[in-house]
């Protein structure tokens, strides 16, 4: 068995948090939320062969909030929020692109 091709493989920090308007921190859930939301949707849309969101406990960038790093473009997205989801499948589905 040959190991998949992928075209993507994000990786989401579901460790981070941010602070809130009201200064508290973001509940940590917020994250595995987000990846969850993403990993579903990206993997219905192009199979688990063509595209992967996982899981890490840090990716270093913690003062940036929760995180996102995509490979193999080495492209970051961060600070994100409860209602990012949407703006990483958008940016999953630019890469999944026959130009991208």
């Amino acid at each position: 068995m040959s190991t998949p091709k992928l075209k993507c493989h994000v990786f989401v920090c579901t460790s981070c948090t941010y602070k809130e308007f009201n200064g508290n921190e973001s509940n940590p859930e917020i994250a595995k939320n987000i990846r969850s939301t993403v990993k579903t949707e990206a993997v219905k849309k192009y199979g688990r062969d063509n595209v992967r969101v996982s899981a890490v406990n840090c990716l270093g960038t913690c003062e940036h909030g929760i995180s996102a790093v995509m490979y193999p473009q080495n492209e970051w997205k961060l600070n994100l929020r409860e209602h990012d989801a949407p703006d990483l499948l958008n940016w999953i589905d630019s890469k999944m692109t026959p130009n991208s």
